[in-house]
C-alpha cells in the first residue's frame, strides 16, 4: 500500500510515539488513519508502512494513566495492546475521539 495520498473526511494524521512489541523502546512514528486502517511510518516521507492496524477488528481505544506517559492512550487489539502517546492532552483526545468514532462506524463500541 502506498503512502496516504490525499485528504478524506474522518482521516487523521501526526507523530506519535509509540512502545514497540518485543523491545519495549518507545518511538516516534507517523500515524495515517485511513478509512478503516490506522497505518504508522518511520517518517512522513515514507513509501511503505512499518505496520497497520485494522480498525475492523480494533476493541477499544482508552486513555492510559499507567505507563507513565504523559499524553498516552492504549489501542486495544484482539492479539495485543498497542502503547501510544500523543505530544499534548489535546492532540491525544483528537486521535481517541476519531479513533472511537470509527469503532462505532464499525458496530464496536
Amino acid at each position: 500500500m502506498d503512502a496516504y495520498d490525499g485528504a478524506e473526511i474522518n482521516s487523521k494524521e501526526g507523530y506519535l510515539t509509540k512502545q514497540g512489541l518485543k523491545i519495549k523502546s518507545w518511538r516516534t512514528r507517523w500515524f495515517v488513519l485511513f478509512r478503516n486502517e490506522l497505518l504508522y511510518y518511520k517518517t512522513k516521507n515514507e513509501k511503505q508502512p512499518l505496520g497497520i492496524i485494522n480498525l475492523k477488528i480494533c476493541l477499544s481505544v482508552t486513555k492510559d494513566e499507567e505507563i507513565g506517559k504523559n499524553y498516552a492512550f492504549r489501542i486495544h487489539m484482539p492479539y495485543r495492546v498497542y502503547y501510544v502517546y500523543a505530544v499534548s492532552d489535546i492532540e491525544r483526545q483528537e486521535w481517541i475521539d476519531i479513533l472511537c468514532w470509527k469503532l462505532i462506524q464499525n458496530g464496536i463500541e
